[in-house]
């Protein structure tokens, strides 16, 4: 049944209630929902994946898809399939790091307005 309840002077909003139903069913109809929803949406993408994976192929060689073993719920371990981003096979491609300063450490507490005797961290 519904009831109405206020929620400002003038303002009703009617509720219904809503029997709960055991934890089994809830489960059940929860995982059909996620699996129709995904299958949905992975064929309506399909067009899209394939042009990405078409792109990084055509970008440089090495498969279009980077597997990697997570760990999931319980510990148990999984695959997860994302795009490459990177060359397959090769070492890291950033910069090496900069060559340290020569300049010297202007000392401590010269960086920060606090006092002699409490320490900046960021000195």
């Amino acid at each position: 049944m519904a009831a109405s309840e206020p929620i400002a002077p003038h303002l009703y909003v009617e509720t219904l209630s809503v029997p709960r139903t055991d934890p089994q069913s809830y489960a059940f109809c929860k995982r059909a929902i996620d699996l129709a929803v995904s299958s949905l949406l992975l064929v309506l993408f399909a067009p899209l994946l394939a042009l990405i994976a078409l792109l990084v192929r055509l970008d440089s060689p090495g498969p279009a898809l980077f597997m990697q073993k997570r760990v999931g719920r319980n510990g148990e371990l999984f695959n997860i399939y994302k795009f490459r981003s990177m060359y397959a096979g090769q070492p890291d491609m950033r910069s090496p790091p900069p060559p340290p300063s020569t300049r010297e450490s202007p000392g401590p507490g010269a960086c920060c307005a606090a006092p002699a005797s409490m320490s900046c961290r960021n000195c």
